[in-house]
């Protein structure tokens, strides 16, 4: 008996331990200290690495435990053109679904354009798709950029008000 408590009390701190990581594996939105330790603080783009804005950056875990995240990024460095186009940065592990577009899994810039909508580019910084974005009047506080969950695995990517819809693709 005496060395069955030894055993439960010896492996105890691991039980902990593990059932933190699983419940930090949970999916959907994730929070700022999740965010925090999964975006890096650079990135790469078009010829420059810049600062991401942890603070106003979102993302979601999905079920296979890959994430999608978005950072707002200091542009400052940038033409002018790009930076009204540069505006945050994508990482992905999954393939996803943007308002109707599919993107691949990688690394992307991002922006909401006021005469062209919501554009994605590559790391070279060339168009790779552009579409409408949705206005939410209802917003109450809008952020520079957040992600919110709407149902069934679907994701709303807000930059202020307007926001595009976002989901996993199956492969």
């Amino acid at each position: 008996m005496k060395s069955v408590a030894f055993l439960l009390l010896l492996f105890s701190p691991l039980m902990g331990s593990v059932n933190a990581q699983i419940g930090s594996r949970q999916t959907g939105v994730l929070n700022a200290t999740q965010i925090q330790s999964l975006f890096p603080a650079t990135v790469y783009f078009s010829g420059q690495m810049t600062t991401v804005q942890l603070r106003n950056a979102g993302g979601v875990r999905w079920s296979e435990g890959k994430q999608t995240l978005f950072g707002m990024v200091d542009s400052g460095g940038y033409s002018t053109g790009m930076r009204e186009r540069y505006q945050f940065y994508i990482l992905t592990d999954v393939p996803i679904d943007i308002a109707g577009k599919r993107l691949a899994a990688g690394a992307y810039g991002a922006g909401f354009l006021t005469d062209r909508g919501f554009e994605v580019m590559d790391l070279g910084g060339t168009e790779i798709f552009h579409t409408g974005v949705q206005h939410d009047t209802g917003m109450q506080r809008p952020r520079p950029l957040q992600v919110t969950g709407v149902e069934n695995a679907h994701y709303r990517l807000y930059l202020g008000r307007d926001y595009v819809e976002f989901f996993a693709v199956n492969r």
